[in-house]
């Protein structure tokens, strides 16, 4: 009969899951994340895989996360005010998470092209984001928020490119004015369809 682990698998996940968050993928080292998750590497192998593996299961823990977190605004109230509150969310998270930034788009810059099944994983996440901004964007609509003009995939992925800018720009107190003025001009954009001058 085998011996249960003397750790939680889920809980060591989570901190593998920050430090990649912090260091990045090629500055993590097995000794480090013996260290932070609290085991050893025998034990990061035999449960997790390597360090790709590893990296792949965090980077779907990272998605999951976030479809509980900043996300479910555009569930719960969903339509335009979801949309608003999500992306302030992103300028107004508090400094040490704004400076972290956004673990895909950290692996978008830093890894992008060097690995097939890590570009999946990030582009797989994308696209859940992007239909979440799809869902929200035909709610507005429905809800006559915006003009029923808006085009729903062109501005879902409108919104998605601007998520990642504001993300970009929070991570300084000089960008999250600039962020904040961009929220505004595109939500804005997608309401003035309905009166046009």
């Amino acid at each position: 009969m085998p011996r249960s682990k003397s750790f939680q698998p889920d809980a060591a996940l989570r901190r593998a899951t920050e430090l990649f968050w912090e260091e990045g993928y090629d500055a993590t080292s097995i000794s480090g994340l013996e260290q932070r998750m609290g085991i050893n590497r025998f034990s990061i192998y035999g449960t997790f895989g390597d360090k790709k593996a590893l990296y792949l299961q965090c980077l779907a823990a990272y998605s999951a996360d976030s479809a509980s977190g900043a996300l479910s605004y555009l569930q719960t109230p969903g339509g335009l005010e979801g949309i608003k509150r999500f992306m302030h969310s992103l300028v107004d998270a508090p400094a040490p998470i704004r400076q972290r930034g956004c673990l895909m788009m950290n692996s978008v810059v830093e890894l992008s092209g060097r690995d097939p099944d890590i570009d999946e994983s990030v582009a797989r996440h994308f696209r859940h984001v992007e239909r979440r901004f799809r869902a929200a964007v035909q709610a507005a609509r429905e809800n006559s928020e915006i003009a029923s003009n808006v085009e729903v995939g062109e501005a879902a992925r409108t919104l998605l490119v601007l998520a990642h800018g504001v993300l970009s720009l929070s991570k300084t107190e000089f960008g999250r004015p600039m962020a904040r003025a961009a929220i505004r001009t595109v939500l804005d954009g997608f309401v003035r369809k309905m009166h046009p001058t």
